[in-house]
Protein backbone atom coordinates (compact mmCIF):
# COMPACT_ATOMS: atom_id res chain seq x y z
CA UNK A 1 0.00 0.00 0.00
CA UNK A 2 2.82 2.43 0.92
CA UNK A 3 4.53 1.86 -2.42
CA UNK A 4 1.47 2.68 -4.50
CA UNK A 5 0.55 5.67 -2.32
CA UNK A 6 4.01 7.18 -2.58
CA UNK A 7 4.40 6.47 -6.28
CA UNK A 8 1.10 8.20 -6.93
CA UNK A 9 2.27 11.17 -4.84
CA UNK A 10 5.50 11.41 -6.87
CA UNK A 11 3.40 11.36 -10.05
CA UNK A 12 1.43 14.32 -8.64
CA UNK A 13 4.68 16.14 -7.84
CA UNK A 14 5.92 15.73 -11.41
CA UNK A 15 2.67 16.89 -12.94
CA UNK A 16 2.52 19.89 -10.60
CA UNK A 17 6.08 20.86 -11.48
CA UNK A 18 5.24 20.93 -15.20
CA UNK A 19 2.27 23.17 -14.40
CA UNK A 20 4.65 25.61 -12.67
CA UNK A 21 7.00 26.01 -15.65
CA UNK A 22 8.98 29.23 -15.28
CA UNK A 23 7.98 29.63 -11.62
CA UNK A 24 9.85 26.77 -9.91
CA UNK A 25 13.56 26.11 -10.52
CA UNK A 26 13.81 22.58 -9.10
CA UNK A 27 11.76 19.85 -7.45
CA UNK A 28 13.76 17.24 -5.55
CA UNK A 29 13.22 14.03 -3.62
CA UNK A 30 15.35 12.83 -0.71
CA UNK A 31 15.03 10.60 2.35
CA UNK A 32 13.56 7.13 2.63
CA UNK A 33 11.88 7.12 -0.79
CA UNK A 34 15.25 7.75 -2.45
CA UNK A 35 17.52 5.65 -0.23
CA UNK A 36 15.03 2.77 -0.13
CA UNK A 37 14.50 2.65 3.62
CA UNK A 38 10.73 3.25 3.46
CA UNK A 39 8.35 1.62 5.91
CA UNK A 40 4.57 1.35 5.88
CA UNK A 41 4.33 4.79 7.53
CA UNK A 42 6.84 6.60 5.32
CA UNK A 43 5.92 9.69 3.38
CA UNK A 44 7.81 11.19 0.42
CA UNK A 45 10.44 13.70 1.52
CA UNK A 46 10.55 16.47 -1.06
CA UNK A 47 11.18 20.16 -1.55
CA UNK A 48 11.15 22.78 -4.25
CA UNK A 49 13.38 25.73 -5.08
CA UNK A 50 11.05 28.55 -6.13
CA UNK A 51 11.99 30.89 -8.98
CA UNK A 52 9.21 33.45 -8.46
CA UNK A 53 6.88 34.36 -5.57
CA UNK A 54 4.15 32.45 -7.42
CA UNK A 55 6.37 29.37 -7.39
CA UNK A 56 6.16 29.22 -3.60
CA UNK A 57 2.44 28.52 -3.93
CA UNK A 58 3.29 25.02 -5.17
CA UNK A 59 4.19 24.24 -1.53
CA UNK A 60 1.59 22.12 0.18
CA UNK A 61 0.90 19.96 3.22
CA UNK A 62 -1.68 17.19 3.25
CA UNK A 63 -2.57 14.03 5.14
CA UNK A 64 -3.10 11.00 2.92
CA UNK A 65 -4.18 7.69 4.45
CA UNK A 66 -3.06 9.01 7.84
CA UNK A 67 0.44 9.98 6.66
CA UNK A 68 1.56 13.61 6.54
CA UNK A 69 3.09 14.91 3.30
CA UNK A 70 4.96 18.20 3.16
CA UNK A 71 6.25 19.82 -0.02
CA UNK A 72 8.20 22.81 1.26
CA UNK A 73 10.29 25.57 -0.34
CA UNK A 74 14.03 26.17 0.08
CA UNK A 75 15.72 29.19 -1.45
CA UNK A 76 18.91 28.94 -3.46
CA UNK A 77 20.71 30.67 -0.55
CA UNK A 78 19.50 27.97 1.85
CA UNK A 79 20.72 25.23 -0.49
CA UNK A 80 24.07 27.02 -0.82
CA UNK A 81 24.24 27.05 2.99
CA UNK A 82 23.78 23.28 2.99
CA UNK A 83 26.73 22.93 0.58
CA UNK A 84 28.85 24.92 3.06
CA UNK A 85 27.69 22.86 6.07
CA UNK A 86 25.93 25.85 7.60
CA UNK A 87 22.93 23.53 8.04
CA UNK A 88 22.79 19.84 9.06
CA UNK A 89 20.45 19.06 6.14
CA UNK A 90 23.25 17.62 4.00
CA UNK A 91 21.21 14.76 2.43
CA UNK A 92 18.87 17.39 0.92
CA UNK A 93 21.73 18.29 -1.41
CA UNK A 94 23.99 15.26 -1.44
CA UNK A 95 21.44 12.44 -1.72
CA UNK A 96 18.59 13.52 -3.92
CA UNK A 97 16.70 12.54 -7.01
CA UNK A 98 16.07 15.43 -9.39
CA UNK A 99 12.41 15.23 -10.27
CA UNK A 100 12.22 18.47 -12.23
CA UNK A 101 14.53 21.24 -13.41
CA UNK A 102 13.08 24.28 -15.16
CA UNK A 103 16.14 25.12 -17.25
CA UNK A 104 19.57 23.68 -18.00
CA UNK A 105 21.02 26.62 -16.07
CA UNK A 106 18.97 25.66 -12.99
CA UNK A 107 20.18 22.07 -13.19
CA UNK A 108 23.81 23.11 -13.64
CA UNK A 109 23.55 25.54 -10.71
CA UNK A 110 22.29 22.74 -8.47
CA UNK A 111 24.95 20.30 -9.69
CA UNK A 112 27.63 22.91 -8.98
CA UNK A 113 26.42 23.13 -5.37
CA UNK A 114 26.65 19.33 -5.18
CA UNK A 115 30.24 19.55 -6.42
CA UNK A 116 30.98 22.26 -3.83
CA UNK A 117 29.66 19.92 -1.15
CA UNK A 118 31.98 17.14 -2.30
CA UNK A 119 34.95 19.53 -2.37
CA UNK A 120 34.29 20.49 1.23
CA UNK A 121 34.00 16.83 2.24
CA UNK A 122 37.40 16.14 0.68
CA UNK A 123 39.04 18.95 2.70
CA UNK A 124 40.05 17.55 6.14
CA UNK A 125 40.83 20.97 7.63
CA UNK A 126 37.44 22.35 6.58
CA UNK A 127 35.56 19.32 7.91
CA UNK A 128 37.48 19.41 11.19
CA UNK A 129 36.32 22.99 11.72
CA UNK A 130 32.73 21.93 10.96
CA UNK A 131 33.11 19.12 13.50
CA UNK A 132 34.28 21.61 16.16
CA UNK A 133 31.23 23.78 15.47
CA UNK A 134 28.99 20.76 16.09
CA UNK A 135 30.93 20.12 19.30
CA UNK A 136 30.18 23.69 20.42
CA UNK A 137 26.49 23.17 19.64
CA UNK A 138 26.54 19.96 21.67
CA UNK A 139 28.10 21.81 24.63
CA UNK A 140 25.16 24.23 24.67
CA UNK A 141 22.72 21.32 24.58
CA UNK A 142 24.49 19.52 27.42
CA UNK A 143 24.31 22.76 29.41
CA UNK A 144 20.54 22.72 28.95
CA UNK A 145 20.52 19.06 29.98
CA UNK A 146 22.27 19.97 33.25
CA UNK A 147 19.73 22.76 33.97
CA UNK A 148 16.56 20.90 32.99
CA UNK A 149 14.09 20.19 35.80
CA UNK A 150 12.16 17.19 34.51
CA UNK A 151 13.22 13.80 33.20
CA UNK A 152 11.37 14.45 29.95
CA UNK A 153 13.23 17.72 29.33
CA UNK A 154 16.54 16.10 30.29
CA UNK A 155 15.91 13.39 27.70
CA UNK A 156 15.09 16.00 25.10
CA UNK A 157 18.36 17.88 25.56
CA UNK A 158 20.41 14.69 25.94
CA UNK A 159 18.90 13.33 22.73
CA UNK A 160 19.69 16.50 20.81
CA UNK A 161 23.20 16.54 22.26
CA UNK A 162 24.00 13.02 21.05
CA UNK A 163 22.71 13.92 17.58
CA UNK A 164 25.04 16.92 17.46
CA UNK A 165 27.97 14.84 18.71
CA UNK A 166 27.23 12.10 16.19
CA UNK A 167 27.32 14.75 13.47
CA UNK A 168 30.68 16.00 14.77
CA UNK A 169 32.15 12.51 14.53
CA UNK A 170 30.80 11.99 11.01
CA UNK A 171 32.28 15.34 9.92
CA UNK A 172 35.65 14.38 11.38
CA UNK A 173 35.41 11.25 9.21
CA UNK A 174 34.70 13.58 6.25
CA UNK A 175 31.22 12.21 5.74
CA UNK A 176 27.64 12.58 6.94
CA UNK A 177 24.63 10.33 7.49
CA UNK A 178 23.43 9.75 3.95
CA UNK A 179 20.50 7.61 5.12
CA UNK A 180 19.23 10.13 7.67
CA UNK A 181 18.28 9.68 11.32
CA UNK A 182 16.54 6.35 10.76
CA UNK A 183 19.85 4.61 10.01
CA UNK A 184 22.19 6.88 11.98
CA UNK A 185 23.03 4.29 14.65
CA UNK A 186 23.97 1.69 12.02
CA UNK A 187 26.00 4.16 9.96
CA UNK A 188 27.73 5.55 13.04
CA UNK A 189 29.01 2.07 13.89
CA UNK A 190 30.58 1.79 10.42
CA UNK A 191 32.70 4.95 10.66
CA UNK A 192 36.44 4.41 10.47
CA UNK A 193 37.20 6.60 13.51
CA UNK A 194 35.17 6.79 16.72
CA UNK A 195 35.81 7.77 20.34
CA UNK A 196 36.43 4.45 22.15
CA UNK A 197 33.22 4.36 24.24
CA UNK A 198 30.96 6.52 22.12
CA UNK A 199 28.52 3.82 21.01
CA UNK A 200 28.15 2.46 24.55
CA UNK A 201 27.38 5.90 25.99
CA UNK A 202 25.13 6.72 23.01
CA UNK A 203 23.08 3.61 23.80
CA UNK A 204 23.23 4.25 27.54
CA UNK A 205 21.45 7.59 27.13
CA UNK A 206 18.59 5.82 25.38
CA UNK A 207 18.40 3.24 28.19
CA UNK A 208 18.66 5.75 31.03
CA UNK A 209 15.73 5.95 33.43
CA UNK A 210 17.10 8.51 35.90
CA UNK A 211 18.52 12.06 35.68
CA UNK A 212 21.91 11.16 37.14
CA UNK A 213 22.67 8.63 34.39
CA UNK A 214 21.56 11.03 31.65
CA UNK A 215 23.75 13.83 32.96
CA UNK A 216 26.77 11.61 33.57
CA UNK A 217 26.72 10.02 30.13
CA UNK A 218 25.93 13.33 28.45
CA UNK A 219 28.97 14.99 30.02
CA UNK A 220 31.26 12.03 29.31
CA UNK A 221 30.15 11.91 25.69
CA UNK A 222 30.93 15.61 25.33
CA UNK A 223 34.38 15.37 26.93
CA UNK A 224 35.38 12.19 25.11
CA UNK A 225 34.28 13.61 21.76
CA UNK A 226 36.30 16.78 22.48
CA UNK A 227 39.33 14.60 23.18
CA UNK A 228 38.68 12.64 19.97
CA UNK A 229 38.59 15.91 18.00
CA UNK A 230 41.85 16.97 19.72
CA UNK A 231 40.15 20.03 21.13
CA UNK A 232 42.93 21.79 23.01
CA UNK A 233 40.86 22.84 26.01
CA UNK A 234 38.38 20.88 28.06
CA UNK A 235 34.97 21.98 26.76
CA UNK A 236 33.22 24.27 29.19
CA UNK A 237 29.48 24.38 29.42
CA UNK A 238 28.23 27.82 28.43
CA UNK A 239 25.87 29.66 30.69
CA UNK A 240 22.46 29.21 29.15
CA UNK A 241 19.94 31.72 30.45
CA UNK A 242 16.51 30.38 31.30
CA UNK A 243 14.25 30.55 28.29
CA UNK A 244 11.64 33.21 28.74
CA UNK A 245 8.40 32.46 26.98
CA UNK A 246 7.63 35.22 24.50
CA UNK A 247 4.36 36.95 24.78
CA UNK A 248 2.07 34.26 23.38
CA UNK A 249 0.19 35.01 20.22
CA UNK A 250 -3.53 34.35 20.07
CA UNK A 251 -4.28 30.76 19.17
CA UNK A 252 -5.76 30.14 15.73
CA UNK A 253 -6.88 26.81 14.38
CA UNK A 254 -5.29 27.55 11.00
CA UNK A 255 -1.80 27.70 12.54
CA UNK A 256 -2.32 24.39 14.29
CA UNK A 257 -3.81 22.78 11.17
CA UNK A 258 -0.76 23.72 9.13
CA UNK A 259 1.56 22.27 11.78
CA UNK A 260 -0.55 19.14 12.20
CA UNK A 261 -0.69 18.31 8.48
CA UNK A 262 3.09 18.23 8.45
CA UNK A 263 3.67 16.82 11.94
CA UNK A 264 1.24 13.89 11.92
CA UNK A 265 3.95 11.66 10.40
CA UNK A 266 6.07 12.12 13.52
CA UNK A 267 3.31 10.48 15.60
CA UNK A 268 3.13 7.63 13.09
CA UNK A 269 6.89 7.06 13.40
CA UNK A 270 6.56 6.68 17.16
CA UNK A 271 3.66 4.23 16.83
CA UNK A 272 5.57 2.18 14.25
CA UNK A 273 8.75 2.14 16.35
CA UNK A 274 6.81 1.02 19.42
CA UNK A 275 5.05 -1.74 17.47
CA UNK A 276 8.33 -3.05 16.05
CA UNK A 277 10.28 -2.67 19.31
CA UNK A 278 12.76 -0.22 17.79
CA UNK A 279 13.99 1.63 20.88
CA UNK A 280 16.45 3.81 18.95
CA UNK A 281 13.85 5.07 16.46
CA UNK A 282 11.24 5.54 19.18
CA UNK A 283 13.62 7.68 21.25
CA UNK A 284 14.95 9.77 18.36
CA UNK A 285 11.45 10.29 16.90
CA UNK A 286 10.18 11.42 20.30
CA UNK A 287 13.14 13.80 20.72
CA UNK A 288 12.37 15.41 17.36
CA UNK A 289 8.62 15.59 17.99
CA UNK A 290 9.09 16.99 21.51
CA UNK A 291 11.27 19.74 20.04
CA UNK A 292 8.80 20.84 17.39
CA UNK A 293 5.86 20.63 19.82
CA UNK A 294 7.70 22.85 22.27
CA UNK A 295 9.10 25.39 19.80
CA UNK A 296 6.26 25.58 17.28
CA UNK A 297 3.24 25.25 19.54
CA UNK A 298 3.93 25.56 23.27
CA UNK A 299 6.22 28.59 23.04
CA UNK A 300 4.12 30.13 20.27
CA UNK A 301 0.83 29.96 22.15
CA UNK A 302 2.06 29.98 25.74
CA UNK A 303 1.02 26.38 26.40
CA UNK A 304 2.68 24.12 28.98
CA UNK A 305 5.01 21.49 27.54
CA UNK A 306 3.41 18.19 26.59
CA UNK A 307 6.24 16.21 28.27
CA UNK A 308 6.14 13.46 25.67
CA UNK A 309 9.54 12.08 26.67
CA UNK A 310 8.48 11.82 30.29
CA UNK A 311 6.51 8.74 29.20
CA UNK A 312 9.48 7.14 27.41
CA UNK A 313 10.38 3.81 29.02
CA UNK A 314 13.18 1.91 27.23
CA UNK A 315 11.72 -1.34 28.53
CA UNK A 316 8.11 -0.61 27.56
CA UNK A 317 7.67 1.49 24.43
CA UNK A 318 3.88 1.22 24.62
CA UNK A 319 3.91 3.93 27.31
CA UNK A 320 5.43 6.39 24.84
CA UNK A 321 2.94 5.30 22.19
CA UNK A 322 0.02 5.88 24.55
CA UNK A 323 1.29 9.34 25.51
CA UNK A 324 1.83 10.28 21.86
CA UNK A 325 -1.74 9.21 21.13
CA UNK A 326 -3.02 11.37 23.98
CA UNK A 327 -1.17 14.41 22.58
CA UNK A 328 -2.42 13.74 19.06
CA UNK A 329 -6.00 13.32 20.28
CA UNK A 330 -5.75 16.59 22.22
CA UNK A 331 -4.57 18.47 19.13
CA UNK A 332 -7.34 17.01 16.99
CA UNK A 333 -9.89 18.01 19.62
CA UNK A 334 -8.57 21.59 19.54
CA UNK A 335 -9.01 21.67 15.79
CA UNK A 336 -12.54 20.33 16.11
CA UNK A 337 -13.42 22.83 18.86
CA UNK A 338 -12.27 25.68 16.64
CA UNK A 339 -14.08 24.25 13.59
CA UNK A 340 -10.81 24.11 11.66
CA UNK A 341 -10.64 21.64 8.78
CA UNK A 342 -7.45 19.86 7.86
CA UNK A 343 -6.46 18.67 4.40
CA UNK A 344 -6.93 14.98 5.03
CA UNK A 345 -7.71 12.34 2.42
CA UNK A 346 -8.83 8.84 3.33
CA UNK A 347 -7.22 7.38 0.21
CA UNK A 348 -4.78 8.26 -2.51
CA UNK A 349 -7.67 8.10 -4.95
CA UNK A 350 -9.42 10.90 -3.04
CA UNK A 351 -6.23 12.99 -3.16
CA UNK A 352 -5.86 12.30 -6.88
CA UNK A 353 -9.41 13.46 -7.58
CA UNK A 354 -9.03 16.60 -5.46
CA UNK A 355 -5.76 17.56 -7.14
CA UNK A 356 -6.96 16.77 -10.67
CA UNK A 357 -4.07 14.43 -11.36
CA UNK A 358 -4.00 12.67 -14.71
CA UNK A 359 -3.60 9.00 -13.86
CA UNK A 360 -4.06 6.69 -16.86
CA UNK A 361 -6.56 3.88 -16.48
CA UNK A 362 -7.08 0.54 -18.16
CA UNK A 363 -8.58 0.75 -21.63
CA UNK A 364 -10.37 -1.50 -24.07
CA UNK A 365 -8.05 -1.84 -27.04
CA UNK A 366 -9.67 -1.06 -30.40
CA UNK A 367 -9.49 -2.79 -33.75
CA UNK A 368 -6.58 -1.43 -35.82
CA UNK A 369 -6.98 -3.35 -39.06
CA UNK A 370 -8.24 -0.20 -40.86
CA UNK A 371 -5.07 1.85 -40.28
CA UNK A 372 -3.87 2.16 -43.87
CA UNK A 373 -3.77 4.88 -46.54
CA UNK A 374 -3.02 2.90 -49.71
CA UNK A 375 0.74 3.48 -49.43
CA UNK A 376 1.42 2.21 -45.90
CA UNK A 377 -0.49 0.31 -43.27
CA UNK A 378 0.13 -0.09 -39.58
CA UNK A 379 0.44 -3.74 -38.56
CA UNK A 380 -0.18 -4.25 -34.85
CA UNK A 381 2.92 -5.80 -33.32
CA UNK A 382 1.89 -5.78 -29.65
CA UNK A 383 -0.15 -4.01 -26.97
CA UNK A 384 0.84 -2.99 -23.45
CA UNK A 385 -1.58 -2.60 -20.56
CA UNK A 386 -1.60 0.25 -18.08
CA UNK A 387 1.27 -0.17 -15.58
CA UNK A 388 0.97 2.47 -12.81
CA UNK A 389 3.91 1.09 -10.80
CA UNK A 390 6.25 1.88 -13.70
CA UNK A 391 4.40 4.96 -14.91
CA UNK A 392 3.51 3.35 -18.23
CA UNK A 393 0.23 4.17 -19.94
CA UNK A 394 -1.63 1.71 -22.23
CA UNK A 395 0.06 1.57 -25.62
CA UNK A 396 -0.13 0.16 -29.14
CA UNK A 397 3.06 -0.87 -30.99
CA UNK A 398 3.04 -1.11 -34.80
CA UNK A 399 5.22 -2.08 -37.72
CA UNK A 400 4.99 0.41 -40.58
CA UNK A 401 4.43 -1.80 -43.63
CA UNK A 402 4.69 -0.76 -47.28
CA UNK A 403 1.50 -1.85 -49.02
CA UNK A 404 3.10 -2.59 -52.40
CA UNK A 405 5.33 -5.42 -51.20
CA UNK A 406 4.68 -5.95 -47.47
CA UNK A 407 8.14 -4.64 -46.56
CA UNK A 408 8.52 -3.44 -42.95
CA UNK A 409 9.99 0.05 -43.28
CA UNK A 410 9.70 1.37 -39.74
CA UNK A 411 7.94 1.31 -36.38
CA UNK A 412 5.57 3.58 -34.50
CA UNK A 413 3.57 3.53 -31.29
CA UNK A 414 0.68 5.33 -29.64
CA UNK A 415 0.41 5.80 -25.86
CA UNK A 416 -3.09 6.40 -24.53
CA UNK A 417 -3.38 8.88 -21.68
CA UNK A 418 -1.37 11.57 -19.94
CA UNK A 419 1.05 11.46 -17.02
CA UNK A 420 4.52 12.72 -16.10
CA UNK A 421 6.23 10.17 -18.36
CA UNK A 422 4.14 11.33 -21.30
CA UNK A 423 5.23 14.94 -20.65
CA UNK A 424 8.79 13.81 -21.41
CA UNK A 425 8.28 10.86 -23.74
CA UNK A 426 5.17 11.98 -25.62
CA UNK A 427 2.09 10.10 -26.84
CA UNK A 428 3.63 9.15 -30.17
CA UNK A 429 6.92 7.56 -31.06
CA UNK A 430 8.19 6.66 -34.51
CA UNK A 431 11.25 5.61 -36.47
CA UNK A 432 11.67 5.02 -40.19
CA UNK A 433 14.49 2.73 -41.23
CA UNK A 434 17.29 4.56 -43.02
CA UNK A 435 16.79 3.20 -46.60
CA UNK A 436 13.18 4.48 -46.62
CA UNK A 437 13.65 7.98 -45.24
CA UNK A 438 12.89 11.19 -47.13
CA UNK A 439 9.38 10.22 -48.25
CA UNK A 440 7.35 11.64 -45.31
CA UNK A 441 6.63 8.12 -44.05
CA UNK A 442 6.71 9.23 -40.38
CA UNK A 443 4.10 11.94 -40.97
CA UNK A 444 1.87 9.51 -42.86
CA UNK A 445 2.11 6.93 -40.06
CA UNK A 446 1.30 9.59 -37.45
CA UNK A 447 -1.79 10.70 -39.38
CA UNK A 448 -3.07 7.12 -39.22
CA UNK A 449 -2.43 7.11 -35.48
CA UNK A 450 -4.53 10.27 -35.06
CA UNK A 451 -7.74 8.42 -35.93
CA UNK A 452 -6.96 5.77 -33.31
CA UNK A 453 -6.17 8.46 -30.72
CA UNK A 454 -9.49 10.18 -31.37
CA UNK A 455 -11.37 6.91 -30.96
CA UNK A 456 -9.98 6.77 -27.39
CA UNK A 457 -11.21 10.27 -26.61
CA UNK A 458 -7.82 11.99 -26.67
CA UNK A 459 -8.10 15.69 -27.50
CA UNK A 460 -4.40 16.44 -27.84
CA UNK A 461 -1.19 14.58 -28.46
CA UNK A 462 2.30 15.35 -27.18
CA UNK A 463 5.33 14.55 -29.31
CA UNK A 464 8.84 15.02 -27.93
CA UNK A 465 12.19 14.98 -29.70
CA UNK A 466 15.83 15.89 -29.20
CA UNK A 467 16.64 19.50 -30.16
CA UNK A 468 19.04 18.37 -32.92
CA UNK A 469 16.51 15.99 -34.53
CA UNK A 470 15.61 18.17 -37.49
CA UNK A 471 13.69 15.45 -39.46
CA UNK A 472 11.37 14.86 -36.48
CA UNK A 473 10.89 18.59 -36.07
CA UNK A 474 9.78 18.79 -39.72
CA UNK A 475 7.41 15.86 -39.15
CA UNK A 476 5.78 17.65 -36.21
CA UNK A 477 5.32 20.84 -38.22
CA UNK A 478 3.89 18.88 -41.16
CA UNK A 479 1.29 17.41 -38.80
CA UNK A 480 0.31 20.90 -37.63
CA UNK A 481 1.84 20.51 -34.16
CA UNK A 482 3.20 23.57 -32.37
CA UNK A 483 6.31 23.82 -30.22
CA UNK A 484 5.15 24.13 -26.64
CA UNK A 485 8.37 24.20 -24.62
CA UNK A 486 11.81 22.73 -23.98
CA UNK A 487 11.95 20.25 -21.09
CA UNK A 488 15.10 19.58 -19.06
CA UNK A 489 15.59 15.83 -18.58
CA UNK A 490 16.24 14.58 -15.03
CA UNK A 491 19.86 13.32 -14.94
CA UNK A 492 18.82 9.71 -14.27
CA UNK A 493 16.28 9.60 -17.11
CA UNK A 494 17.16 7.13 -19.88
CA UNK A 495 16.88 9.86 -22.52
CA UNK A 496 19.45 12.00 -20.66
CA UNK A 497 22.21 9.74 -21.97
CA UNK A 498 21.95 11.42 -25.38
CA UNK A 499 20.48 14.86 -24.66
CA UNK A 500 20.08 17.38 -21.84
CA UNK A 501 16.63 18.43 -23.04
CA UNK A 502 13.73 17.47 -25.29
CA UNK A 503 11.42 19.69 -27.29
CA UNK A 504 7.74 19.15 -26.61
CA UNK A 505 5.27 19.66 -29.46
CA UNK A 506 1.51 19.63 -28.99
CA UNK A 507 -1.03 18.58 -31.59
CA UNK A 508 -4.69 19.45 -31.04
CA UNK A 509 -7.08 16.80 -32.35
Amino acid sequence: MELERNKAYVEWLQQQAHRYTGQVSMVLLYGSYVNQTSTSVSDVDCYLIPKTPEGRTMSQTAIIEGIGYDLFPLSWDRVKGISEFRSPLTPLLGNVKVLYADTVEDLERFQQLQQDLQCHLSDPAFMHQVALESLSEAASLVARLMQADTLGQQRRWAGNAILALANAIAYENQTYYTRGLKKQREDLAQLAKLPPRFLQRYDAIMRATDPESLKKDGLLLLWETAEFLQYLNEPTLPHVPARLRPCPKPFTGDDLASWYEEGVSAFQKIYHAAQTGNRFLAFISAVCLEGTLSEDLCQEFGWPDFDLLGAYDPNDLTKLSVRANQVQTHLLQLLEDHHTPIKSFSSMQAFVEAQQINLPTDIEFHDTSHLCDGEIRLHLESKAANNPSKGFVPAYYFHIVRESDGQIIGRCDLRIGYNANIEIGGNIGYTVFEPYRGHHIAAKACRLLLTLAKSHGLTRLLITLRPNNEPSRRTCLALGATLRREIVLPPDHELARTSLTVLQFELTL
